[in-house]
C-alpha cells in the first residue's frame, strides 16, 4: 500500500514538473487609453475662423502602464454632429481600433477603443463624453 502511494506521489510530482517546464506564461502588460474629443476650432490647425459648421476633433492615445511612453496614437478624426468615423493605428505589436460618434444635437459623443495584440483583445474602452459647444 505504501509503495503504490509513493509511486502515485512521485508520478504526480514528475507530471507537475514537466507541465511547469513546458508552460511559459507571460503577463499581458497593462495599457492606459486616453480619448480626446474637442471642438475643431480649439485645434492647432484651425485656419478658417468663420466656419459655421460645428465639427469635433477626436483622437485616442494608448500609453504604457506608467503613462511615460506613448505606445500608439490614432490620427485625428474630424466628426460633424450625427456622423460616425473610425480609424485604426498600429505600433509596438498592437492594433488600435478607434470609433467615435457625435450626437445629432452635438450634446455628446460616444467613443470605443479596442486594443488588440494579434487576435487577442488586450483592452476595450467605451466612453460617453459631454461636448462643449464650439464658439
Amino acid at each position: 500500500m505504501r509503495r503504490s502511494l509513493l509511486f502515485a506521489l512521485l508520478g504526480a510530482v514528475a507530471l507537475f514538473s514537466i507541465a511547469a517546464r513546458t508552460t511559459t506564461w507571460q503577463p499581458t502588460p497593462y495599457y492606459n487609453v486616453r480619448v480626446s474629443v474637442v471642438p475643431a476650432q480649439a485645434g492647432p490647425y484651425h485656419l478658417l475662423p468663420g466656419r459655421s459648421q460645428a465639427q469635433y476633433r477626436a483622437t485616442a492615445t494608448v500609453t504604457d502602464e506608467t503613462n511615460t511612453k506613448v505606445v500608439v496614437t490614432t490620427r485625428d478624426l474630424l466628426v460633424a454632429p450625427g456622423d460616425r468615423r473610425t480609424t485604426t493605428a498600429e505600433g509596438d505589436g498592437l492594433v488600435v481600433g478607434f470609433e467615435v460618434k457625435v450626437a445629432e444635437n452635438a450634446s455628446g459623443a460616444e467613443t470605443e477603443v479596442v486594443v488588440k495584440r494579434g487576435n487577442s483583445v488586450v483592452t476595450k474602452n467605451a466612453t460617453a463624453v459631454v461636448l462643449a459647444s464650439p464658439r
